[in-house]
């Protein structure tokens, strides 16, 4: 205890000051992460933009044409 309330200050009496340091630098790189990727999608967070909705709108469109001509060939 002689760390703490004075005398020799040890460098194990400041073991705390590691935790800190990398939870304000996993904060720090939070913030900066999420201003540049605001508008993606990581780990189910975030929505998906306009343009990809339209694109997979079409695709599904296409993907079912598709289906409908495969049943006609194999009704014939």
């Amino acid at each position: 205890m002689c760390g703490w309330w004075g005398g020799a200050w040890p460098v194990w009496a400041w073991w705390w000051v590691v935790p800190l340091v990398g939870i304000a630098l996993c904060i720090t790189m939070g913030v900066f992460f999420r201003s540049r990727w605001s508008n993606s999608r990581f780990c189910c967070f975030g929505g998906v933009g306009t343009c990809d909705l339209e694109e997979m709108k079409k695709e599904i469109g296409d993907l079912k044409a598709d289906i409908e001509k495969m049943k006609g060939k194999q009704g014939e």
